[in-house]
């Protein structure tokens, strides 16, 4: 998953280079990008793929009201539904991007809300454990289930570097 992945994991943080996190609107800006990603994607994953997956959407939002006073909303497109294999792929590029906010968290000034990035001691071992799900997933399954896994994670990375590209035209 990682090396068919792996352009679109690049093009996705080039999308986000523009972000200074110590720099507080740009980390507005970059949470406000994050959490009309997460409302675009999470919705369709609440009973299909890892069901140790749990929802990110609520931390950016907080994080977003409490660094800016208000939640900047922006339309998103009607709920996405996904099959079980393209739910794993969108829940591959959410749960990987746990670990990146691990590294991201570290630019954020000293008092500035992090709930959204901030990792916990189960971080790892939660990114061990669904890694393992979704290889035991791809073994059961037919090498059509793993191409539409692809998809969907592909399919993840792209929404996020649309709505990045979108906030440039937006500033």
């Amino acid at each position: 998953m990682r090396e068919a992945t792996s352009a679109e994991h690049e093009l996705t943080e080039l999308a986000f280079e523009k972000f200074d996190l110590a720099n507080p609107a740009d980390y507005t800006a970059f949470l406000t990008v994050h959490r009309a990603a997460l409302a675009e994607l999470e919705p369709g994953l609440q009973h299909a793929g890892w069901s140790e997956w749990k929802p990110r959407l609520p931390m950016a939002a907080d994080d977003l009201l409490t660094l800016s006073g208000e939640i900047h909303v922006s339309p998103c497109s009607a709920d996405r539904q996904y099959d079980d294999a393209a739910a794993w792929g969108v829940q591959y590029v959410l749960e990987g991007s746990r670990l990146g906010g691990q590294i991201l968290c570290q630019r954020i000034p000293t008092g500035s809300p992090r709930s959204y990035l901030a990792s916990t001691p189960e971080t790892g071992r939660n990114w061990r454990a669904f890694c393992d799900a979704l290889d035991e997933q791809a073994q059961q399954h037919p090498t059509a289930w793993l191409d539409r896994a692809l998809t969907g994670a592909k399919s993840a990375f792209r929404t996020f570097q649309t709505l990045a590209h979108k906030s440039e035209s937006s500033e």
